[in-house]
Formats: C-alpha cells, structure tokens, sequence
C-alpha cells in the first residue's frame, strides 16, 4: 500500500518529527483517508509500506528513524538527506 501523510498530530508543544504522535493519511491506491498513530505508521514502513509527504516533484519518502534513545519515528528523506516536510503539515 502507498499512502500520503496529509496532516500530522503532535505531543505537547513540541515540533520536531519525534514529536508527532499520529498521521493522517489518504491512500493512493483506493483514495481511503484514515489515520494511524505513530507505532503503527512505522511498523507500516517498516513491514514495506510506502509513505510519502507531497505529490510529484514536491514528492519525498518517508523513512523509520531509530535513535539512541527514545522510540523509533518516521522522517522525510530528500535526496539522501532528512527533511522537515512533516512537520510543516497541517495538524489535525
């Protein structure tokens, strides 16, 4: 399945793609709109699921991030490097 992330939710006050709790999405293969909080986005992405932010040329992927500490998140990757383009999203 190939989805983009529309909007996103975030913890608190904070902004940066570790704080994003839940994504809101629409599928590209069947137009559903539906919602996924953040361990389940990446076990998504993790299990070959596509995700992506924007649509052609202003397209990019999304990838899982597993820092030292803390839990695993989703970022935009851009030519090879990340991105913010998640948290410039819309929230719901």
């Amino acid at each position: 399945m190939v989805v983009e992330i529309t909007h996103v939710r975030f913890e608190g006050n904070g902004r940066g793609p570790d704080a994003i709790i839940a994504y809101q999405w629409v599928s590209r293969d069947s137009g559903k709109v539906g919602w996924s909080d953040k361990p389940n986005m990446v076990s998504f992405v993790r299990g070959g699921g596509t995700a992506y932010v924007g649509q052609g040329a202003n397209q990019v992927i999304t990838r899982v991030v597993d820092p030292e500490r803390g839990n695993a998140y989703i970022r935009t990757v851009a030519d090879g490097y990340y991105t913010n383009n998640l948290e410039s999203l819309p929230t719901f």
